[in-house]
């Protein structure tokens, strides 16, 4: 299964449970929830109430919870009329019952300080409050005097369905408490507030019935609101899990393609993708892609070494099967002598004349030989140093001072100061058989030129050319132009191969004057 697939499962499942959990606690915790919030907001509502009337004596500015069932008496601290206020009214009334009276009076006595350990009212004694009052102002006993409709009261009853539930007093402050009475029949609740508060020249009083919410009234709202709810978790969910699916798996598919391009191409390299994020699969994808980046470094290293290896397999290949073959002459010379003088047939017995030709084959013979040795010395490790290019020039002229007094040579120098940072040893055979090559084939009484600058340095050796035909096979092994005066043909051969390993670039060619030879940094080119 794909991991966006997985991912969409998964985010479902979660969804689902979710759901669950999001249905439970609308059923079960919600409504109670509700009911109780809604008697937190009665009560603060009766309490703010009573609060801002003490201070405004008037409904003008007051905001009630429940203006039609709600009602305010302020009760003179002298005297037998009431005044009664709320949104709707505001009415004097007398009192002329001897029993309201005193009960009035009861309550002019109350304590300056509700919050005073001394002052306690027990629930039996409001409730005979209470009770006292719902009987003088039971509809049987009001008479209406003066009003354009006649109203008789044929019977009442006590209905003995309410049952008292609770009763609550809740202290605001020192002049201010509030009672709270609920009843129900088994279906519908009332809660009855009665806020009383003693100012200095009245008693204030305010009554606020409300119908207390049901858990059973919000349930079956929850229960029809539920399907749609369900609905609509469930496409968002889809909705939300499907675009983060997609989120997740792109960077993934990323890497994924950045990895078969590679095997189908079977090469490590590629453009680089983009991820954009900065999440573990970004992290993974830069890990992958530096991963790729040092394999592809080392597969480049490994196709140039690969590179060298043949190169210096078909160069060992050629220069053996060379060498091979230059070996034959002296060796076979050598031996031809050799039997002659041994068995004295015809000229060679006279040893002292062809003994000195014979150790000139073999000494021919050990050159070849040192040569080879020379050219596979362990070339690996070589140890870089500074060196000053015209003192090595000159200390290789001296060697050769003999050689150019000799030929009456002409050596014309010109040198900078010009330090090159390479392997002295291989530098020194590189100069030595190009010093060695121009004074060898210069004819006597002629010129050899030496110029040393940053960019290169020239030798120049005058009255000679190499033939053209010679020149693209000047750098292989046992190429020599001078029949006369030709050597084993190494030299040059070995001048390329050491300039290859320094990053030397040596050019030869034909000129006016002779045959000029350049050595340049491979990096100044």
């Amino acid at each position: 299964m794909k991991l966006s697939k997985k991912t969409l499962i998964y985010s479902l499942a979660v969804s689902l449970l979710m759901v669950a959990l999001f249905i439970g606690y609308f059923n079960a915790l919600l409504p109670s929830l509700y009911v109780d919030f809604k008697q937190d907001k009665n009560l603060e509502s009766i309490k703010e109430l009573q609060q801002k009337y003490c201070k405004e004596r008037s409904y003008a500015n007051l905001k009630v919870l429940n203006p039609t069932s709600t009602i305010t008496i302020e009760f003179p601290m002298v005297g037998s009329t009431l005044i009664l206020k709320n949104n709707f009214m505001e009415v004097e009334a007398t009192i002329k019952d001897s029993e309201l009276l005193e009960m009035l009076d009861k309550l002019r006595n109350l304590s300056d300080d509700f919050s005073n350990e001394d002052f306690q009212i027990s629930e039996d004694e409001l409730k005979s409050y209470q009770d006292t009052i719902f009987d003088k102002l039971m509809p049987s006993k009001l008479v209406l005097e003066n009003y354009p409709i006649s109203v008789h009261v044929k019977s009442t009853s006590d209905y003995q369905g309410l049952i008292q539930i609770s009763n609550k007093m809740h202290l605001i402050s020192k002049k201010t408490f509030v009672y709270e009475s609920n009843v129900g029949d088994g279906q519908t609740y009332y809660t009855s507030y009665f806020a009383i508060s003693r100012l200095s020249d009245m008693i204030v009083v305010t009554v606020s019935s409300v119908t207390t919410p049901s858990m059973d009234d919000i349930k079956p709202v929850i229960v029809r609101s539920l399907p749609m709810i369900l609905a609509i978790v469930v496409l968002l969910s889809m909705l939300l899990s499907s675009i983060f699916a997609k989120y997740i798996v792109q960077p993934i598919r990323k890497v994924t393609f950045m990895a078969e391009h590679i095997i189908n191409t079977k090469k490590l390299k590629m453009k680089p993708i983009v991820l954009g994020n900065k999440d573990e699969i970004a992290y993974l994808g830069e890990t992958m892609k530096e991963v790729y980046q040092r394999l592809e470094d080392n597969f480049q290293e490994l196709e140039i070494k690969n590179a060298r290896l043949s190169e210096e397999n078909r160069r060992q290949e050629v220069f053996l099967r060379a060498s091979s073959h230059q070996l034959k002459t002296p060796i076979q010379a050598a031996l031809l002598l050799t039997d002659g003088m041994i068995n004295e047939v015809g000229k060679y017995k006279n040893t002292k004349e062809y003994l000195p030709q014979l150790k000139g084959q073999i000494l021919n013979m050990k050159r070849i030989v040192e040569e080879i040795l020379s050219l596979h010395h362990n070339t690996n490790e070589l140890s870089m140093e500074t060196v000053e290019i015209s003192v090595l020039l000159k200390s290789i002229l001296a060697r050769y001072d003999c050689q150019i007094s000799e030929k009456a040579l002409t050596v014309v120098t010109k040198y900078g100061e010009v330090m090159m940072v390479s392997n002295q040893e291989l530098l020194e055979k590189i100069f030595d058989n190009i010093i060695a090559n121009a004074i060898n084939y210069t004819p006597s009484n002629n010129s050899i030129r030496i110029n040393v600058t940053k960019e290169e340095v020239s030798i120049c050796n005058e009255g000679t050319m190499i033939e053209p035909e010679l020149l693209p096979h000047i750098f292989e092994p046992f190429v020599t132009s001078n029949v006369k005066e030709r050597g084993h043909g190494l030299g040059l051969y070995i001048v390329s191969y050491y300039s290859k390993l320094l990053g030397l670039i040596v050019n030869i060619e034909n000129t006016k004057e002779g045959v000029l030879v350049r050595i340049m940094n491979d990096k100044s080119c």
